[in-house]
């Protein structure tokens, strides 16, 4: 498997403040000022998926897109894996410094959620 092809990343979010957002099918979702880790996937082309995740002013499409158009939101880091989208959700769910987010990113799948809030400092470059 070649990885800027196909593969499962990691998103590190950082919000500065706050607030109430409208999640399209999910509906309005407080997010908190923190550190937030979404887990996708691409499986054709990836360097474009994230690219499409960094731009601005984007078509609104999936429930990452909504919070990564907030104005106090960044992406702070990139975290690729070999493993798979919801083994990777599942590692990050296991962690007593994870808090799911319920529903979100996952409409796909069983998981309970593929974007978690970070309560404590952790390096997940040594999770991945």
């Amino acid at each position: 498997m070649h990885i800027l092809k196909s593969s499962t990343y990691v998103l590190e979010i950082k919000k500065s403040s706050d607030s109430a957002i409208s999640v399209g099918s999910l509906g309005k979702r407080v997010f908190n000022r923190g550190i937030y880790l979404y887990v996708g996937s691409a499986k054709k082309n990836m360097l474009r998926r994230i690219q499409r995740h960094l731009k601005k002013g984007k078509r609104l499409h999936w429930h990452i897109d909504y919070l990564l158009e907030e104005s106090d939101c960044k992406v702070k880091a990139i975290h690729l894996t070999t493993r798979g989208e919801c083994e990777t959700a599942d590692i990050l769910h296991a962690l007593k410094a994870a808090r799911p987010i319920p529903d979100f990113g996952c409409s796909d799948c069983r998981c309970e959620s593929h974007m978690f809030f970070i309560e404590d400092n952790i390096d997940i470059s040594k999770i991945m």
